[in-house]
Order: structure tokens, then sequence, then C-alpha cells
């Protein structure tokens, strides 16, 4: 037996107060990326049916879904199906981590000019959905008592120890701060959501002790 998934993408206008539906949406997934890259929404990757055996099947596919003219268009495929998560910087995708049968070590950039992906580096540890988010092209990445900050310009990747083990928390960044929200307390025997929300200040970052350090450029 398959599981199927809806058919329809729901838009909600603050302004106006009003929520349009859209039933012709061709990303039919769970656990994939999205965000807003000028006039467009942008989707990528996930997975689009569990069989009965339990195993899932990936997508590779891009997605784009223009708001003025209600069309979709699909974009060149990543370099492979997955779940992932990412974040817009420029006009390039980086997705950090994944799922494809196991956690992933990849950090992909997709080129949404050439719509050409490729693999940029690694992280230290496998990572299936960490909380991840920008400032200044620079990413931030939680998981799991592990911070970590990619600089994209330089090619740099940092890893710091916290004191938090929270898994795939809701990352923002506003006003000099970074904001930790939610996620899961996962042990041996349990999974339970967390309540926690922390903040740490960006300078204090710059001055911790980096743990260990790769360079990819």
């Amino acid at each position: 037996m398959e599981k199927f998934l809806a058919d329809d993408i729901e838009i909600l206008d603050l302004e106006a107060n009003k929520l349009l539906v859209d039933h012709t949406n061709p990303h039919q997934a769970v656990n994939f990326g999205s965000f807003i890259y000028l006039d467009n929404a942008i989707f990528f990757g996930g997975s689009t049916k569990v069989f009965r055996n339990g195993q899932k099947q990936y997508s590779d596919k891009v997605h784009l879904y223009n708001f003025e003219s209600g069309l979709w268009y699909e974009l060149k495929g990543m370099s492979r199906a997955k779940e992932t998560n990412g974040v817009l910087i420029d006009d390039k995708v980086y997705m950090v981590g994944g799922f494809d049968q196991r956690p992933l070590k990849e950090i992909e950039v997709y080129d949404l000019n050439t719509e050409v992906s490729k693999i940029e580096g690694e992280l230290f540890e496998r990572m299936e959905r960490p909380g991840i988010t920008s400032s200044e092209g620079v990413i931030y990445i939680m998981e799991n008592g592990k911070l970590l900050t990619y600089d994209t310009k330089l090619g740099i990747l940092n890893e710091y120890l916290i004191a938090s083990m929270v898994s795939s928390p809701l990352l923002l960044i506003n006003k000099g701060f970074l904001f930790m929200l939610g996620g899961s307390i996962t042990n041996r025997y349990s999974r339970k959501p967390s309540a926690k929300m922390i903040r740490i200040n960006i300078q204090d970052i710059k001055r911790t002790a980096v743990y260990r350090s790769a360079k990819f450029k």
C-alpha cells in the first residue's frame, strides 16, 4: 500500500485576510525545502510515497510557482533525490544534510540562474534535518549539541559545542541575535518536543573557541 499526498497549495494573503487555494500542485511531497525567491515560491526535494515495507520514494524535483501568473514551472533536478532543507543566499540554494535512506553529510548548492547543482563540501557528521538560517552570507546550522557556521564566501565550516541537545529547531536571526525555538529532544528510548527558546549573541559565537574546522574553497 502507498500513501498519496494532497494536490493543492494554500496561499494566505495577510493584507486581504484571504486564503487562496490552488489545486494544481505538482510538488506533492513531504519533508521538502521551500522559500520565497523574488515573486516566486521554490520547492525542492522531499519524499513522495511510503510503501508497505516502510521504504520511501524520494524526489530530486525542483519546482517554481509564480505568484502573479499562478503558473508552475519544473526546473532541472538536484544532484540526488532526498528529503532536505536549505537557505537562499543571493541566487543560490544551500541544502544542508538531508535524508536518503539515512542522514546525509553533504552541503549541496543549487544555482537558480543555471539550474545546476553541485556538492560544495561535507559536514563533520550526518544530519537529517538540522535547524538552519543565514545572515550576511553565513549559514548557521544547529543540531543536537552542535552549532556550525558556514561562510559561503570563504568556504569555511566551523563547529562549536553548545549546551542544548535539541534536534531540528527553528532558527531565526534578529537584531544581531540567533534564536533557537522548539525542536525535539531525543534519547535512546524516546523523542519529545521541546518548549525551549534559546538566544545567542552573534558576536559571542565569533569569540567562542572552534571545536572543528574545514575549508572547501
